[in-house]
């Protein structure tokens, strides 16, 4: 179990996004700035994502919007599958970007959608039969 703030950081960062993609980071930041990585595990991931009072799922989604917001399709896509990998649905990640287009603006959006594409392709959850969506409607 971690236990200092940076390993706690860690062991969120890697959940969400996969050690692999955890460990590239890092490696790749530590020869430009190592403060940074130190600043990023202890103060984002431990000191705020970790944060006790909304689900994992619910601060995911959240940061997700937040990337829409800001058009960082990198982000949009990396956020999307670490909510995806947390059980949340396709149709709630999909729902999560559009419920910003009156703040992000279409451009952004689209962005983000596009960023979607392949990710939330790979993971597509199929509509209940009888419901909009499940190609028979």
């Amino acid at each position: 179990m971690p236990t200092s703030t940076f390993e706690i950081g860690l062991a969120l960062a890697n959940k969400l996004h996969g050690q692999h993609a955890g460990d590239q980071m890092i490696a790749a930041l530590q020869k430009i700035c190592p403060d940074y990585i130190k600043m990023n595990m202890e103060w984002a991931y431990a000191g705020i994502t970790a944060r006790p009072d909304l689900p994992i799922e619910t601060r995911v989604l959240i940061v997700l919007a937040c990337c829409v917001c800001r058009d960082y399709p990198v982000q949009v896509r990396a956020y999307a599958e670490a909510a995806l990998g947390l059980g949340v649905t396709r149709e709630a990640v999909v729902e999560t970007v559009l419920q910003t287009l009156p703040i992000a603006g279409f451009p952004a959006v689209t962005n983000a959608l596009l960023a979607l594409d392949a990710t939330v392709a790979a993971r597509a959850t199929p509509a209940p039969p009888g419901s909009p969506g499940d190609g028979r409607s």
